[in-house]
Order: structure tokens, then C-alpha cells, then sequence
């Protein structure tokens, strides 16, 4: 089910962000969340995700949102894996 789909995207975006993560160290830094919906991204992928922000990898959405939950695209999950490197 976590797999690349041709038409759409990746299944979960906290899910895809806390795996990108994972290759990651997360000795670089720990920033707080600026989401307000912050309280439902799930405990596993905080660690990942703050040092994302912290690096300046992941800024949420325009609205200032994180949407945990919601599906990752292939543009998302390219500008992340392009960060990354």
C-alpha cells in the first residue's frame, strides 16, 4: 500500500516524511513546530519532521499547515529527496 502510484501519489505524507527521516541523522537539530494542526501529526514522525524544519526541508503548506494524514506527491516528495542531497 506504501508504494509509488502512477497517477497520484505516496499514501501518507507524515508516513513518507518519517521514513525520508529515518536516513537521516537527527543530530542536526530540533526546531519547534510552527503548524497549528501540530498535535495531530503522529508521535513516531515528530523527531523527523523537526529536524526537517530545522534544516529548512519542510515548510508546510501555504496556509501554514502541516496536514498530517494527507496524501504526499511526487512534486513533494521530489523537492524533499532534492533537499535531502
Amino acid at each position: 500500500r506504501y508504494f509509488f502510484r502512477r497517477r497520484c501519489c505516496y499514501e501518507s505524507f507524515d508516513w513518507s516524511v518519517e521514513m525520508i527521516g529515518r536516513s537521516q541523522k537527527l543530530g542536526y537539530g530540533s526546531a519547534d513546530l510552527p503548524f497549528p494542526d501540530a498535535n495531530t501529526i503522529p508521535a513516531y514522525a515528530v523527531p523527523h519532521i523537526r529536524t526537517m524544519v530545522f534544516r529548512g526541508i519542510l515548510q508546510g503548506y501555504a496556509d501554514g499547515t502541516f496536514r498530517s494524514g494527507s496524501n504526499i506527491s511526487r512534486g513533494q516528495m521530489a523537492k524533499i529527496l532534492y533537499l535531502l542531497a
